[in-house]
């Protein structure tokens, strides 16, 4: 699979959005992801999971006189005085975030707010009022004070170790604590359902080899920092890197079927979303339109700063044909733009997992547009 060819001419500019290309093959899939996963809500003390000690990144401190943070704890669930339960800092994509902080003795005033943050991008944020103690939303137990928060997802996160939540009162810094997403892997089922028939009802357009899978996922970050993203950890990385062609980095899967492509380059001036679109699928053209059956299916402005395009094309992977999905994201941060390519077989883009992978890719794919391209 090829992914290298001059790109001099194009506009370029920014944003992410997820599986365009499932939506316009048929899969299901309503899903945002930009550089911070949504959320439908950060929520104050209401609950429904419990935690356990979590190491802060500093220290609580006494962020206003007289109150004291003892412990934060993320946890499956928070009991009805939102003490922690089943403590952990790793969830599911899916999963509510629960997060318990126990204060000291029963402060009788301050503002508690956590901010829910992947990476530098703030998913959501909530707050409680201590000055509130009785109206159900903090309760205090023996000597202590107990306050819940919880993060629920609209969509999936994207696996990663990236996420922390900063806690405050009165806008002062108590702590911040880390949480991970971990993927789940994705494995074949065991066995089929029915006997196969005699005969294909049609034509495979798979090639030959093991069943496509993304398998577990790896935090991949560039030898010198440029950006990180998760990336099946079984898949081989390309380094087609230039002068000429800014950043280009690719996972390929294993069989030919399957590939992630980075690339990044500067701009001098900002576009907006219409722009984007073009820019989308001219890259989208430009680097596959050359290849059998190519055809854009849909191209699309998702704000001023980003822009996606979904196309398909056949490729010959092993001596077989296989029908192929793709899709480019494309991503702005200050004058650093980055194209995300993700390429699956067009048979699998109905598959739940597939698409469930793509997410985390995606959502995963940050920028440090703090450091300098090559020149």
């Amino acid at each position: 699979m090829q992914f290298s060819q001059p790109i001099r001419n194009l506009i370029l500019a920014a944003g992410i959005v997820l599986a365009v290309i499932l939506t316009a093959c048929g899969g299901e899939s309503g899903a945002k992801a930009t550089t911070a996963p949504t959320a439908a809500s950060a929520t104050a003390a209401s609950a429904t999971a419990a935690p356990t000690k979590t190491q802060p990144t500093a220290a609580p401190t006494a962020a206003s006189a007289g109150i004291k943070l003892l412990d934060a704890t993320f946890a499956r669930k928070l009991d009805e005085n939102q003490a922690p339960i089943d403590p952990t800092d790793t969830f599911g994509p899916t999963d509510q975030i629960n997060l318990s902080l126990k204060f000291d003795g029963r402060p009788k005033q301050g503002v508690v707010k956590t901010r829910f943050m992947f990476q530098d991008q703030l998913i959501a944020e909530a707050q409680v009022d201590f000055a509130q103690a009785n109206s159900g939303v903090i309760f205090s137990v023996g000597e202590a004070t107990y306050t819940g928060f919880f993060l629920t997802p609209n969509q999936p996160f994207p696996a990663s170790d990236t996420y922390h939540a900063d806690v405050t009162v009165n806008d002062k810094p108590l702590g911040s604590y880390k949480f991970k997403i971990v993927a789940p892997e994705t494995t074949p089922t065991d066995a089929p359902t029915k006997a196969p028939t005699d005969a294909p009802t049609e034509a495979p357009t798979s090639a030959a080899g093991e069943a496509f899978t993304f398998g577990k996922f790896k935090l991949y970050t560039h030898p010198k920092g440029y950006f990180s993203i998760m990336l099946p950890a079984a898949w081989q990385i390309q380094d087609r890197s230039s002068q000429d062609e800014g950043i280009m980095i690719g996972a390929q899967e294993p069989e030919g079927r399957g590939l992630v492509m980075v690339h990044l380059i500067d701009v001098e001036h900002p576009t907006d979303g219409d722009t984007l679109k073009e820019v989308a699928s001219n890259y989208a053209e430009r680097y596959f339109g050359n290849l059998d059956n190519y055809k854009l299916l849909r191209a699309a402005a998702q704000d001023d700063t980003s822009a996606a395009a979904g196309y398909t094309f056949t490729m010959d992977i092993n001596g077989a044909k296989m029908d192929m999905a793709a899709m480019t994201n494309v991503v702005r941060k200050d004058n650093r733009v980055g194209f995300l390519s993700i390429i699956v077989p067009l048979s699998e883009t109905k598959n739940k997992a597939v698409q469930d992978a793509i997410g985390t890719i995606s959502g995963s794919f940050g920028m440090n547009s703090a450091l300098p391209l090559p020149q």
